[in-house]
């Protein structure tokens, strides 16, 4: 990287840095453009430049946060050639995704409650992606013949939206004491109702 393209990125990490901040102490909506830039050592046109607008400062928080905690893993975990292999890693790497977020996560999704931005930002991030990766992991399931009888291809995709939830994660590691592999572990195990013996 070149030196301007260094303190573009630094500056870059600053703003979100201190969007984090503004959302984590719940004052994020109520923080004009001039105090998110102070906050953040910055201009106000040098946020408008870098992210255009508050919601976009939103979307970038919540896409810097996706890409620090390593979504690709979740998606080579997806590529396994043994489907329940694939499901068993695809549960392990969600369970670390969701422990690098820590707290970022929850941020997210208690704002999206409330703001329909976020919802938005969300929805596309981490609803739509997981859904649709789960669904396209229950029809390999159903595909490779390692579905239990009775259940379907829509049901198996149910109970892995379910099982790869942050909720899910949260209540074994956060509520129950269970360390992130454990709890991936013991949501595999959940996952074996569906496969065939």
């Amino acid at each position: 990287m070149s030196a301007r393209a260094d303190r573009a990125a630094a500056t870059r990490t600053r703003i979100l840095d201190a969007v984090r901040a503004l959302v984590s102490e719940g004052v994020f909506h109520d923080a004009t453009v001039e105090e998110i830039a102070a906050r953040a050592g910055v201009t106000r046109v040098t946020i408008y430049r870098t992210f255009g607008s508050k919601h976009e400062l939103l979307e970038g928080l919540s896409w810097h946060m996706l890409a620090k905690a390593r979504i690709d893993l979740v998606d080579t975990a997806h590529q396994h050639p043994d489907v329940r292999v694939a499901v068993r890693r695809v549960l392990r790497a969600n369970c670390r995704m969701f422990a690098d977020l820590a707290e970022g996560m929850l941020i997210a999704l208690e704002l999206s409650r409330y703001d329909a931005d976020m919802r938005a930002v969300i929805d596309a991030s981490y609803h739509g992606r997981r859904h649709r990766s789960m669904e396209a992991l229950a029809a390999r399931v159903v595909k490779e013949g390692a579905a239990a009888p009775g259940w379907a291809r829509n049901h198996i995709a149910d109970a892995l939206v379910v099982l790869s939830s942050h909720e899910a994660f949260q209540t074994l590691v956060e509520r129950r004491g269970h360390s992130v592999d454990a709890a991936g572990e013991l949501l595999y195990r959940l996952a074996g109702a569906f496969f065939a013996q």
